[in-house]
């Protein structure tokens, strides 16, 4: 049987001890979409996104990636794949530079043998060059390039952000899961990363991402999955969903909160 959809997750349970945190979800993802994950704090979102990255296994359930099921599998394997993501905490090499922390992104795709790094092999010195090519593209393509000598933990809090996606793609991946990359950017920092964002689609990557700006999910994603209390209460076209009574409760607050609902 021919796989329909590129990332199919089917029925994943989650738990800790007994707090189930991820309960019965199911999420289908198409080539070339852009999926929004929403929902508020707490709700399982970044559990859902550590299930299908491989830092952690389901309890039950099955994630299959372009027809093969890698329930379980190393996020190390899964990269491989063509899945990568980025954290709401900035994992970043701190004390290295902007650039050599993308071409260590880069270094987690391209298999290069430690003998023939140390023979300086003509074959290792070509990769390396196409991955300083590929990494400065990177940083230009993402607003970083000026910065590309500065010490990564050093950078602005919105910079960090921006590295952590260039750190990702640099893995070069089928399908980007993005864990809240706008959250601590200015307005003006946060248009940008949207807008690059749509670009990738056009790059043919696919996008999962959570990110609690419904400004920026409304206007970028093709449609969004909702859940609440690790369920899923409402999937479809972001103004569809928007007006989901369940969603407004959850997500916005309650109906009578007027400020929360000139987010839709």
């Amino acid at each position: 049987m021919i796989e329909k959809y590129f990332l199919n997750v089917e029925g994943l349970f989650k738990s800790f001890g007994k707090n189930l945190v991820v309960h019965d979800i199911d999420l289908k993802l198409e080539q070339g979409e852009i999926r929004g994950l929403i929902g508020p704090n707490g709700a399982g979102k970044t559990t859902l996104f550590n299930l299908i990255s491989g830092f952690l296994t389901p309890n039950k359930g099955k994630i299959v990636w372009q027809g093969k099921n890698i329930t379980g599998s190393a996020p190390s394997t899964i990269v491989k794949n063509g899945i990568a993501r980025t954290f709401q905490l900035d994992v970043l090499l701190k004390d290295m530079t902007v650039l050599q922390n993308v071409l260590i992104g880069h270094h987690l795709h391209v298999n290069i043998g430690v003998i023939a790094q140390l023979l300086g092999l003509g074959k290792v010195k070509e990769k390396e060059k196409e991955a300083m090519r590929m990494s400065l593209e990177l940083l230009e393509f993402m607003g970083l390039l000026e910065l590309k000598n500065e010490i990564a933990g050093e950078l602005p809090h919105g910079h960090q952000r921006s590295l952590g996606i260039a750190i990702a793609l640099a893995t070069e991946p089928k399908l980007l899961m993005l864990d809240e990359p706008i959250t601590g950017m200015n307005s003006v920092e946060a248009l940008n990363t949207m807008k690059k964002i749509k670009c990738l689609r056009e790059k043919g990557i696919t996008i999962l991402i959570v990110e609690h700006n419904m400004r920026a999910v409304m206007s970028t994603c093709d449609k969004l999955t909702v859940i609440n209390f690790g369920q899923k209460i409402a999937e479809g076209p972001p103004e569809n969903v928007c007006e989901n009574s369940l969603v407004i409760e959850a997500y916005l607050g309650s109906p009578d909160d007027e400020d929360d609902l000139i987010l839709c």
